[in-house]
């Protein structure tokens, strides 16, 4: 049997905050506690979510003091619990679903690639910086206009799926498309009244 791990990632103290008379991160926990996860585990920098994890339950790792990246708190995760596919859930997003994460390590599995991620798809726009300067726009130039009628994918940052202690994005990677009304991700207090419709 695969030992399919999760390990929800919940930083910051927005992931405190009451989403639908909930602390935001208990969303994305319950639905990997709900997935075919063999282990559920979550990773925060603050004491409440720890504590509040621990006592629904989860597994609870604390990476080294001044971790920066996934890439990093992966290899120290590595080391201490071994799997035969790491999900890495970002906290931050209310409507992911135990099916999401379910469908994802499916994936990895058949995949020939290390790595899967989740996208949505939306329309190519400019891009532009706050004084007004184009970033990957120019009006001159037919194709750009072109392109600007066609769809791409963003990586959304919802959730990563490894089956390589590597860094991540040295890997052979897949997408996981994600319908877009789903990525709602929570940045700011000024993000949950939407998304609470939503839920």
């Amino acid at each position: 049997m695969m030992n399919n791990v999760v390990l929800v990632v919940a930083d910051g103290e927005i992931n405190t905050k009451l989403v639908s008379d909930d602390p935001l991160f208990t969303h994305a926990l319950n639905s990997a506690k709900y997935s075919n996860a063999s282990d559920v585990f979550i990773s925060s920098d603050s004491l409440y979510v720890r504590k509040f994890a621990a006592g629904m339950g989860v597994n609870v790792f604390v990476p080294k003091t001044g971790t920066k990246n996934l890439d990093e708190l992966v290899s120290q995760f590595s080391k201490e619990c071994e799997f035969d596919s790491l999900t890495i859930v970002n906290a931050r997003y209310p409507l992911l679903s135990p099916d999401i994460i379910n469908d994802a390590m499916q994936k990895i599995h058949v995949s020939k690639t290390d790595l899967l991620f989740t996208v949505h798809k939306e329309r190519w726009y400019p891009r532009w910086t706050t004084a007004g300067e184009s970033l990957n726009f120019d009006l001159g130039n037919k194709t750009t206009l072109t392109e600007y009628n066609s769809r791409c994918y963003v990586e959304n940052g919802m959730l990563y799926v490894t089956k390589s202690t590597e860094p991540l994005f040295e890997q052979s990677f897949d997408i996981i498309e994600i319908n877009p009304y789903l990525c709602i991700e929570i940045n700011h207090v000024n993000d949950i009244p939407f998304a609470e419709t939503m839920i």
